[in-house]
């Protein structure tokens, strides 16, 4: 995903306090008394897996990540908590406040720190916000902590990205001072931009008009987006981060002759009407788009029927069959009927293949580095979200996005695109 920060001054202020919270928290922890928790290992018991994930939006309490949240407890459930014998608990931690309606830089440090404190930490499922996961990172890498990503999709947390692709310069490898121990469940932003290139291809967009919202994911999102456009042969009509003067771009976007839209970012309190200025400046047969930051009930269900009837969404894609299948039933069992928020399938699949590294690792729910290493040898597993492995980089070989409609609030889905690698 995901996601970003607020937009304009304040997300570029955030933008800055992710690099020096990365500096000197992982000082921090190479020269802290956590260094010396990871070696409490031996015996049965309790071992915790934390999940750090925002509870507030920018609606106020976040139905996204609840979902998330129940979707780990059914993962647990269906392993009875136990992984050889040892009982595994979960520590639910947010990383967001009330007042920002995101994660807080703050927050996310305390978190990753607590976990790698902690001497019966075996593992972490988050963050949400590639933002967030940019600060936990090097904190988790630094304590050896296995980590699993449901949702967060800059690609320079784990790779340079292709040529004058999305990542900074100094990407990768400013979050790892120790071996890598980060692995992600949901494709790339480099696989997102390619699929949303191909369906604007599909659609005959020829002029695209981007704006982003400063922050960490949509800044990143964006460059992808006009990397992988030169490459598609969609031109690029008009570009902006949408700072303090929002107002002003739905009528400079129309103004160069856009046929498309895509906004970059994730969803704030600005999002919705964005769109409908947007829809109403560009002509009425233009076509808009919403990355998966945006893949909510807080946005779909928030937009005017006309302009929703014009966006098409893009969201990783999952099993739609099978144990995906299975995955939704169990969701409504518990939750009277209601369908799960999107990302609530790649929260359950993130547990699910904690639990199973920890199992392959063996020695009781042992080491920590035993079970990073079961992680990077993910090979042709098969889960809810599809069969995948994960390579070196700690990415997933999954190249697939699904493209929804929205009605009346909903999403419907429409297809599947798979990108070449």
């Amino acid at each position: 995903m995901v996601a970003g920060m607020r937009t304009g001054l304040r997300a570029r202020g955030e933008h800055r306090g992710v690099r020096w919270s990365v500096i000197i928290t992982a000082l921090f922890l190479v020269g802290g008394a956590c260094v010396a928790a990871y070696l409490l290992w031996n015996g049965e018991g309790v071992r915790r897996i934390y999940v750090s994930l925002p509870v507030y939006g920018p609606m106020g309490r976040d139905m996204q990540t609840t979902h998330m949240r129940d979707a780990v407890r059914m993962a647990l459930a269906e392993r009875d908590s136990k992984v050889d014998g040892v009982t595994i608990k979960p520590v639910f931690v947010d990383d967001s406040t009330q007042k920002l309606g995101e994660f807080s830089v703050a927050a996310t440090a305390r978190n990753a720190r607590r976990a790698a404190e902690d001497g019966k930490a075996i593992g972490y499922i988050g963050d949400f916000n590639s933002g967030a996961t940019a600060i936990s990172i090097s904190i988790l890498s630094a304590a050896g902590i296995p980590q699993i990503s449901p949702a967060s999709t800059a690609v320079g947390l784990t790779s340079k990205g292709r040529d004058r692709g999305s990542a900074d310069p100094t990407e990768p490898n400013t979050y790892y001072l120790h071996d890598r121990t980060f692995v992600r469940v949901a494709p790339n932003d480099q696989v997102q931009a390619d699929a949303l290139t191909a369906l604007m291809i599909r659609d005959h967009c020829t002029h695209l008009a981007i704006i982003n919202d400063g922050g960490y994911y949509g800044v990143r999102l964006a460059r992808e987006m006009r990397r992988s456009a030169k490459i598609g042969g969609l031109t690029v009509a008009f570009n902006a981060t949408i700072g303090t003067r929002a107002d002003t771009l739905p009528g400079k976007a129309a103004s160069r002759g856009s046929d498309c839209f895509l906004y970059s970012g994730a969803l704030n309190d600005r999002t919705v009407d964005l769109y409908t200025q947007v829809g109403k400046a560009l002509a009425p047969d233009a076509k808009l788009y919403a990355p998966d930051g945006l893949a909510a009930m807080d946005f779909t269900a928030n937009l005017d029927a006309d302009i929703a009837k014009r966006v098409k969404l893009l969201q990783p894609g999952r099993e739609r069959k099978g144990l995906g299948a299975r995955f939704i039933h169990g969701f409504r069992r518990t939750h009277d009927g209601a369908d799960p928020e999107p990302y609530a399938v790649y929260a359950y699949e993130s547990m699910l293949l904690m639990l199973d590294a920890i199992d392959r690792a063996g020695a009781g729910a042992g080491a920590r580095a035993g079970i990073v290493n079961a992680l990077f040898d993910t090979s042709r597993r098969r889960s809810a979200i599809g069969t995948y492995s994960i390579n070196e980089d700690g990415d997933t070989s999954k190249r697939n996005y699904d493209v929804y409609s929205i009605r009346s609030g909903d999403l419907t889905h429409l297809r599947t695109i798979t990108t070449s690698p």
